[in-house]
């Protein structure tokens, strides 16, 4: 709902509340008959009506603001994740600050040299996205889906990675010191020249994985 037209519903709410108030009190004069202890009474009556109606209105604006700006911070949102996707690194770094990367989807992004250092993106969907040489130290992507992304290069040490979808993933000469990786799906992963030093690798699956000269010592 655009704002002036929901600045002339309100109007005209206000009127009619006002008009329903005005009339009641005209019928209880015309039945009661005119007297000054009818008059008191329907002034107070009136007055009693005519604030029940302001504040009945008053929290129909407040449900209706709380809708409006929920509904314009949905579509910014949209916007920027469609920015961001474009490569739009300002889009990007608002969307980190707000803490709002987790669960998106930026599958065939391309977001090479991107910096999300200790960012929340659990549940991300980076799925054939590049990043490559990208900074993503401590950053919690568990359970995010990194298959057939390109991540040569990345910089993931201390990362949280457990649960994490990277089947036929690049990662050539990625960092991975220390990182977690337990449960993660790893099938036919690139990890050539990889350091996973004292990375958790508990039950982690790396059938037909590319381990050529990847340290893997713990």
């Amino acid at each position: 709902m655009n704002k002036p037209f929901q600045d002339n519903l309100s109007r005209s709410f206000i009127i009619l509340l006002l008009l329903v108030a005005l009339g009641s009190s005209l019928l209880s004069a015309l039945l009661g008959g005119l007297s000054n202890a009818w008059l008191i009474d329907w002034l107070r009556q009136f007055s009693l009506e005519v604030i029940g109606a302001l504040l009945t209105f008053m929290g129909f604006e407040v449900i209706a603001g709380r809708r409006l700006r929920a509904e314009q911070e949905r579509h910014q949102q949209i916007a920027l994740i469609r920015e961001a996707r474009l490569g739009n690194f300002d889009a990007l770094q608002t969307l980190k600050n707000r803490n709002m990367l987790a669960g998106q989807d930026f599958s065939k992004s391309i977001l090479d040299g991107i910096s999300l250092d200790g960012v929340n993106l659990q549940a991300i969907n980076l799925e054939s996205a590049s990043l490559q040489n990208a900074y993503l130290e401590g950053s919690d992507l568990r359970y995010a889906n990194l298959e057939r992304a390109n991540l040569s290069g990345v910089n993931l040490r201390n990362a949280q990675l457990a649960g994490a979808r990277a089947s036929w993933a690049s990662l050539p000469n990625a960092a991975l010191t220390r990182a977690n990786l337990s449960a993660a799906v790893m099938v036919a992963a690139n990890l050539q020249n990889a350091s996973c030093r004292w990375a958790e690798l508990t039950q982690v699956v790396l059938e037909s994985a590319d381990l050529r000269n990847a340290d893997l010592h713990n």
